[in-house]
């Protein structure tokens, strides 16, 4: 049966930086289980729900799958695709962590792809939990330290909503790990990594 994922969405806008307004904007964020169970999925704007399954809630834990009911079907698509990356990144005999790397650094996989103005990026913990996040970026920049400074913020953000999952977990009322996450104060405090990741940009 397909699970439902509860999905709030408000727009978040970038504020501008040094007079410029930079188009670089965390649109959309999954959390994903050990078994590619969802357990948060959110966009952050207005968006029309897909009207149906295009990629359905695949029962088998051996294949890749997200909710469909709950997001655009344009995320819904970039999500799975990210998810599937993911995936097949963590398969054995891909060495992508850096030997010695600790906290964030050992767990952020990266840029994933790019889709039209949106880039994809990944993290994997030691215990398989997912992370993808879609990014709005206007401008594809030349320039390798500035690259370097966005990935270095979003490896960051991305960390930050980590730490805000582990956090949950610590609440003694929060029944079981692999549980779809429906609770407004976590809602409340992704917004506040979200919108604190988009006014750094």
């Amino acid at each position: 049966a397909a699970m439902s994922i509860s999905l709030r969405h408000q727009p978040l806008l970038t504020l501008p930086r040094d007079g410029c307004r930079e188009q670089m904007t965390v649109v959309s964020v999954a959390i994903v289980g050990r078994s590619n169970e969802p357990l948060y999925v959110r966009e952050f704007r207005d968006y029309k729900p897909s009207s149906h399954d295009l990629f359905g809630i695949i029962n088998d834990s051996s294949e890749a799958s997200l909710p469909t009911t709950d997001c655009s079907a344009r995320h819904e698509f970039i999500l799975k695709e990210g998810l599937e990356r993911l995936e097949h990144i963590d398969l054995p005999g891909f060495f992508w962590r850096t030997a010695g790397a600790t906290g964030s650094d050992a767990h952020f996989v990266g840029f994933l792809f790019p889709i039209e103005d949106l880039r994809v990026y990944g993290y994997i913990t030691t215990t398989k939990l997912k992370i993808i996040a879609v990014v709005e970026d206007d401008i594809q920049t030349e320039f390798p330290t500035e690259q370097q400074e966005k990935d270095q913020q979003i490896k960051s953000f991305m960390g930050d909503v980590h730490k805000s999952y582990v956090d949950y977990l610590m609440n003694p009322f929060v029944e079981a790990a692999e549980a779809k996450i429906n609770s407004d104060q976590f809602d409340m405090k992704i917004d506040d990594v979200v919108k604190s990741y988009n006014q750094v940009i």
